[in-house]
Formats: structure tokens, sequence, C-alpha cells
């Protein structure tokens, strides 16, 4: 029995298909977040002087819906961009720690890999060094968040100053390495409690005169995207109007809009 194939309804059949998909994305917002707590992931842990810092992880599932790859720029907490160094952890799946990516987290991705395959593999590393931070056109990606928390460590009351330095760096610069402390379950799921519906803010790198970012509230549903193209805030203004619209926007910070 021979089975005819119809190449040309098969193509047709494949068009439609991608044609209803970026549709049905379309409709979508350009990209948006769903968070919730990682409570199968072990908080992580930063010595400071009398007390501890307690990074307590959720999971952030961002979406994109557009053709174009969003690229994670950085997170803040509240309403102001300020210095963020130390005060969350951010990892991609591939055992990344993206908040500090230059330094330890990149040194030990690249370290490992020469141990287990050797000189001549760095082309293993590369796309995951590469695409760290991206969310592909149509696709979603999880990411690790850990949120700070500063509790007292007086009387060394959680049991950390025998861990030495090298295996307290490790873990924060890995996603997979964790260190056992004396930390409950009742105090993680204070921290938790005290973290609902806190704003923080995923940016996305841009172009110049573009902004994206998403403003959420942790474990919570409620969020606004932020899509600002100001080239087409610019059109048809002379050059001092210009300067001084730029200047104007250059000077507004993130108002708490919910």
């Amino acid at each position: 029995m021979i089975i005819k194939v119809n190449s040309k309804k098969i193509a047709l059949t494949i068009i439609l298909s991608i044609a209803i998909i970026i549709i049905f994305k379309y409709i979508k917002p350009k990209y948006y977040v769903e968070n919730t707590k990682a409570k199968n992931l072990p908080c992580k842990i930063r010595p400071y002087r009398d007390s501890i810092y307690v990074y307590i992880p959720y999971q952030l599932t961002i979406y994109n819906n557009r053709l174009s790859a969003l690229k994670i720029s950085s997170i803040y907490e509240g309403k102001s961009n300020g210095s963020n160094y130390g005060k969350y952890l951010l990892y991609n799946l591939e055992n990344l720690e993206l908040n500090d990516f230059w330094n330890p987290s990149k040194k030990l991705k690249t370290e490992n890999n020469y141990q287990k395959n050797g000189d001549n593999a760095y082309w293993r590393i590369q796309p995951i060094i590469k695409y760290r931070n991206h969310i592909f056109p149509f696709m979603t990606r999880d990411f690790y968040y850990y949120k700070r928390h500063t509790l007292s460590n007086k009387n060394n009351r959680f049991n950390v100053k025998q861990i030495n330095e090298d295996s307290i760096q490790k873990q924060l610069y890995t996603l997979d390495y964790n260190i056992a402390t004396d930390i409950s379950k009742s105090i993680t799921d204070s921290l938790y409690k005290a973290t609902n519906n806190k704003r923080f803010n995923v940016n996305f790198k841009s172009e110049l005169l573009i902004r994206k970012s998403i403003r959420a509230k942790i474990n919570n549903e409620e969020q606004e995207m932020i899509y600002l193209n100001f080239y087409d805030s610019i059109k048809g203004m002379n050059k001092e109007e210009k300067i001084k619209y730029l200047r104007k926007q250059m000077k507004l910070k993130p108002g708490d809009m919910f």
C-alpha cells in the first residue's frame, strides 16, 4: 500500500500552526513573571559581624511572548534602583549566579568545566555563559531569586562561625551547593511571611531610549509590565525639546503603582 504525502498540505498546516501560536502569544502581555516560594531549596547564608544574612529562595518563571529575546539586566527591591550588591542572589538553572557573574560565579563554573572536560573543552560552557540571562522568543525560563534578610547571630546562634570562607563563597555562587545551618523551618517560614507582597522589579536590557521591566510583588500575582519607547515620544521634537524631555524622564523614579 502506497501512501501519498501531500507536501503542500503539510507545509500549509505548519504555517497555520505557527501563525496560530504567534497570534495566541501576541494577545498576551509582552512579558510577565510568576513567582512562588521555593521551599524545596534550603536558604543560603553569609555571616556578617555579629549578624547573619539569610537568603530565602523564590522561583521566578519569566514568560516572553514576543519575537525578540529578553535579557535580564538586574533585579531591585522597593521603588528605587539604588545599590543592590549583596541584597539578593539570582541563579539560572545552569548553576550561574547572575548578580555577580563576572566574579566568582563565572570562575567556579569555568573551573568545574575544566576539571570535568579538560582545557580544550571550553566550547561546552560557551553557550551557557553567552545565554545565561536570555529568555528566547515565545519561551519561558526559570530562575531562582534569593531575597536577603538580616538576623542576629550573637553567641554564634546559628552555628556558622566554624564554616570556612571557601564553603560560604561556593554556596553563594553555586545554586546546587549548600551548607547545613541551624536555621529552623519556623524561622524561614516567618521570613517568607514577612516578605509577602513586598515589591520587586525585574529589569531587562534594551536599547538606550527603551525601558523594559516588570513591577511585581512577592508571592502575589499582581504585577505591571513597563515598556517605554522614548524614540516614539521625541519624534517631531527639536533638539532642545528632546534634551529637556529626556532629562525630565531621567529624574523620574518608579512610583508605587499598586
